[in-house]
């Protein structure tokens, strides 16, 4: 049987077992649902998120995202993440551990190609990736394989890249207040305009704030 055959089924079977998903979902945080214009995270398409290199990739923001669809009978896909994911923040966070798989391609530029087929797939509930490539255009596949498989996307990019045009439906830029707080600005969504920061305070009265989220080696 050819792969696409087995690719076809395997979406088939993973849309009978979740039924037809809702366009948008939650971030868990209003003002991130507020800053974005249609109130929380689409599906079926691509998201960038940047942050400074010198910082772990801002998960916090993904947490409850993550849990909500840890719900689904679909895995939730890193794709060469930089590196192996804390399990027990992760836990702690409501994040069902058995959904968790990590692929890690043997070459760096494997690494797209991956998120394309994991996407494609319709396996996955969403893909996590963190490839590299500087071809401007490529997002375009990555957001064709999204639709087709009926899977959401987030690229982690560092924010060096902020002023370069991206194909990505949805860019939001992540920093850090010395408190510790995210500041979040919305870079591109449909062509709108830049707006924000926002500020997401993830304090003593959080569930989240005794994890720092960091990634275990």
């Amino acid at each position: 049987m050819k792969i696409e055959q087995v690719m076809s089924q395997l979406k088939a079977w993973c849309i009978d077992q979740v039924g037809v998903p809702e366009s948008i979902v939650s971030t868990g945080f209003p003002e991130l649902d507020q800053l974005i214009p249609e109130g929380g995270w689409p599906r079926e398409t691509v998201i960038e998120i940047l942050s400074p290199v010198s910082k772990r990739a801002p998960l916090h923001l993904l947490m409850p995202l993550l849990a909500r669809l840890g719900e689904q009978d679909r895995w939730l896909s890193w794709i060469a993440p930089t590196e192996t994911p804390y399990a027990p923040a992760l836990a702690a966070a409501g994040v069902d551990l058995g959904k968790v798989q990590t692929v890690l391609p043997k070459k760096g530029q494997d690494a797209l190609w991956t998120v394309e087929q994991s996407l494609a797939s319709g396996a996955s509930s969403i893909v996590l990736g963190w490839p590299a490539f500087t071809d401007k255009t490529v997002l375009r596949r990555t957001q064709e394989a999204a639709e087709e498989g009926e899977t959401m996307c987030i690229l982690f990019r560092p924010d060096t890249l902020a002023s370069e045009p991206s194909q990505a439906i949805l860019r939001l830029q992540v920093d850090y207040d010395i408190d510790g707080s995210m500041l979040v600005t919305l870079l591109k969504r449909s062509g709108g305009p830049e707006t924000g920061p926002v500020r997401i305070d993830f304090g003593a009265a959080s569930p989240l704030a005794q994890y720092s989220f960091d990634m275990a080696c």
